[in-house]
């Protein structure tokens, strides 16, 4: 039987190539999704925001650098491990929206007003006929509060907002 092969010896074993293609797939998968996220902090927003940015941009160049450079084992783990972040990130918002109170997004919760711009939707609880966060309309308001989020009391209850703390 010179000259038949009746075995073929892989160098590398089977497991550790597919290993390798996995973990090479989900590095770069995750690197290029995590850049494409940081593209988008970086041009949006503050300061802060852009400086988030460029942190995910510096995160995104290492996946990729580790998935051409990186062992098999290490390939697989780093996917495994972006999997469950993402995962775990992707049902925490689904859980979020499911039990937060106030609407989240300023779509839902804000109606054109003609000379302030955008005031609370009256429909909410909580707010007034003209859109800010009184109980009853206010025929005169000793003291006004007048601010962004923060003085609205953005996803808290109306009692706990600063302004009514004041008063």
């Amino acid at each position: 039987m010179d000259g038949i092969v009746t075995e073929f010896v892989f160098e590398k074993p089977v497991r550790n190539l597919t290993s390798g293609f996995v973990g090479t797939i989900g590095c770069w998968t995750a690197g290029i999704s995590v850049g494409v996220v940081a593209v988008a902090f970086a041009l949006a927003g503050s300061m802060t925001i852009k400086l988030i940015g460029l942190v995910l941009l510096l995160v995104a160049g290492a996946l990729c650098g580790l998935a051409r450079t990186a062992p098999a084992i290490w390939k697989l783990r780093l996917t495994a491990a972006c999997l469950s972040l993402g995962l775990m990130l992707l049902l925490a918002e689904i859980v979020l929206r499911c039990v937060t109170d106030f609407p989240v997004n300023t779509a839902s919760n804000m109606i054109p007003h003609p000379q302030l711009g955008y005031v609370l939707d009256p429909r909410l609880d909580d707010v007034d006929a003209n859109g800010f966060r009184n109980a009853d309309v206010l025929q005169q308001a000793d003291i006004v509060a007048i601010g962004d989020s923060q003085t609205q009391g953005f996803n808290a209850a109306a009692e706990g907002s600063w302004p009514q703390l004041l008063a």
